[in-house]
């Protein structure tokens, strides 16, 4: 059965949370996992203790879900994760099939500095006053 969720790409390994498409986030128009990266990353740092010395931004990251009306899935993710290693680890862990996955690029989930600054204004941390 194919899954949603979550996912981190780091060191040629795959670290995810997902879960069956019939049991995830339904929302009308698409199909999520349970977990934002942010919430489900104290959970991972328990079970992999290395990773406790990165923030959960820092680590290339991504998701799958579920377009219902194309009966489609989505792998959105940080543009480092595009490679086919790791395609093959996401198609492999949340049991996608090519022919019925887009994979696309997502800004959101970048950890390129160059990219962050674009998307900030290259504004550097100020103070609020």
């Amino acid at each position: 059965m194919p899954k949603v969720g979550l996912f981190w790409g780091h060191k040629g390994e795959l670290y995810h949370h997902s879960v069956d498409v019939e049991s995830g986030e339904d929302d009308g128009s698409f199909v999520n996992g349970r977990y934002d990266h942010v919430d489900y990353w104290p959970l991972l740092e328990q079970r992999h203790r290395h990773l406790r010395v990165y923030d959960y931004e820092e680590i290339p990251r991504g998701r799958v879900i579920f377009i219902k009306d194309q009966k489609r899935y989505r792998i959105m993710c940080d543009r480092t994760l595009m490679a086919p290693l790791y395609l093959g680890l996401i198609r492999e862990v949340f049991d996608l099939h090519e022919e019925e996955t887009e994979v696309l690029q997502d800004m959101h989930y970048t950890t390129d500095p160059d990219a962050l600054a674009a998307i900030f204004g290259g504004v550097e941390d100020e103070e609020p006053w």
